[in-house]
């Protein structure tokens, strides 16, 4: 994902990565994308 931000993007689209692994996963999915998300924009 930091790619994409240096090259540029300013929003990115999840959709199913969230939704991967079950309900019970939802929260964590979401935690780590919002992580990679802060540590890509630096």
């Amino acid at each position: 994902m930091g790619d994409w931000f240096a090259a540029g993007a300013n929003i990115v689209g999840v959709g199913g990565p969230l939704i991967k692994g079950g309900l019970d996963a939802i929260e964590g999915n979401v935690k780590a994308f919002l992580a990679a998300v802060a540590k890509a924009r630096g």
